[in-house]
């Protein structure tokens, strides 16, 4: 199995201008500030900015929305709220519960964390949760390699992702907090042909996102 970054991913870091050549970080891009929603998180696009990023993703192939949010100059949020309907949906990030305990039944999972330039990837089982009795966590059961406690008040928005790369398709989930950017992003394992009991697992979390208002007005397919 090809890692994500090394594999379906490849590329996408030396295609981003959010890197310069040497690999330290370039300045961060900026452009139009977008609408805002809770405590003044960008959430959707306007109407300029969605016609730039449906331009972004005129083509066969579809890149990752942090690589087209650092090629545009705007927060990765704003650009997941502007993919095409064909690509993926978005929902409040109210929906956190219900999404994560649909993730938590995939066999089989690749959880992407992204730190400045760096990506971490993890090869497992989502974790089954609970929210704390004493706090504002979500504490992840300690069962599988990945564990911690999370902030589901402070995530914003999650978008299903469902793109064809360069390398094979990519299905996913990604989680937004108040900084725009993504949390974590949850994958269904690349793979030339992955088992159909993965592929069906992610149908019904996309299903589920489907079946909940998107956050943003769709764009067109």
């Amino acid at each position: 199995m090809k890692p994500l970054a090394v594999g379906i991913l490849a590329g996408l870091l030396a295609a981003a201008p959010g890197l310069a050549h040497d690999g330290a970080p370039a300045p961060r891009p900026t452009g139009p500030a977008p609408a805002t929603g809770r405590a003044g998180a960008a959430t959707c696009p306007d109407a300029a900015q969605a016609a730039r990023i449906a331009e972004a993703y005129g083509g066969a192939m579809a890149p990752m929305p942090f690589v087209a949010a650092a090629k545009l100059g705007l927060p990765e949020v704003v650009v997941a709220g502007g993919l095409p309907a064909r690509l993926g949906h978005g929902v409040d990030g109210k929906a956190f519960a219900a999404v994560w305990e649909s993730l938590a039944a995939w066999p089989d999972a690749v959880v992407m964390i992204r730190k400045g330039a760096n990506i971490f990837e993890i090869h497992t089982r989502v974790p089954t949760g609970k929210a704390s009795t004493r706090s504002k966590f979500f504490n992840l059961d300690h069962d599988v390699a990945l564990s911690g406690h999370l902030r589901p008040d402070l995530v914003t928005a999650i978008q299903s992702v469902e793109m064809p790369g360069e390398e094979g398709f990519v299905r996913g989930v990604f989680f937004y907090d108040e900084s725009g950017e993504s949390l974590l992003g949850v994958f269904v394992p690349p793979a030339e042909k992955p088992p159909a009991a993965q592929v069906a697992a992610f149908e019904k979390t996309r299903s589920l996102l489907r079946s909940l208002p998107a956050r943003c007005p769709r764009p067109a397919a």
